[in-house]
């Protein structure tokens, strides 16, 4: 009986040594498998981060005063730019780890800030940006400047909107209440106290109210 029971003590021993053998190489392969996970997901956040940041760098280095700051109207330019923006999304849609897709939500946001505001003067830019002539619109010959691409265009402006279903950050913040207006102007914001009120004036205000405003305003110097 003695024999037995020693001979089950040596087995459990050497089956509780396997079992904690083969828990720690599969605990090792899981660490493994997750630390990779997370390593490649930084990965391609970092690479879909640098690729919105070269695209603006390829937009910007451009920017003359000949188109009022704009990048240069450069056919080859915005198709470049436009590839950049879809392999950021490409990159981005690989990216596995939550934190990740919000750090590359946060750096799209901030740099749609920065092509928008590259970008501001095209609403009074003349039609020769985009073509040299109506003519030269579906196509040229030789060495002349080619037209800019619809579908540069649609990528790189569509960069710009906002994202359908996406709550705006400060969409819910209250408007100023009148007390931290009166705050304002008695500490050190007069200015902004000014423009809140003269805001409400254009807005919801009578004639005399809206014209003390008109009377008010600086001219802006040419």
């Amino acid at each position: 009986m003695s024999w037995l029971l020693e001979q089950f003590r040596n087995n459990a021993v050497a089956w509780l040594a396997l079992i904690i053998s083969v828990a720690s190489v599969a605990f090792t392969v899981v660490r493994y498998r997750r630390d990779f996970g997370r390593q490649e997901s930084q990965d391609h956040l970092s690479a879909a981060i640098g690729q919105l940041e070269r695209a603006y760098e390829e937009f910007q280095r451009t920017c003359s005063d000949r188109w009022s700051g704009l990048p240069a109207p450069d056919r080859l330019t915005w198709l470049t730019v436009a590839r950049m923006l879809k392999e950021s999304e490409a990159t981005a849609a690989a990216i596995t780890e939550a934190s990740h897709k919000t750090l590359y939500d946060h750096a799209r946001t901030f740099w749609r800030g920065r092509f928008y505001d590259l970008l501001r003067p095209l609403h009074a830019v003349p039609l020769n940006y985009f073509a040299r002539s109506a003519d030269e619109i579906i196509g040229t010959s030789g060495d002349a400047r080619q037209p800019i691409s619809p579908k540069s265009l649609r990528i790189i402006l569509g960069f710009l909107e906002w994202p359908e279903g996406k709550p705006d950050p400060i969409g819910a913040v209250e408007p100023f209440t009148d007390q931290e207006i009166d705050h304002m102007r008695s500490f050190r914001y007069r200015p902004v106290a000014d423009y809140l009120d003269a805001r409400d004036a254009m807005l919801t205000g009578g004639e005399d109210r809206k014209g003390y405003w008109r009377k008010q305003w600086p001219k802006e110097s040419n």
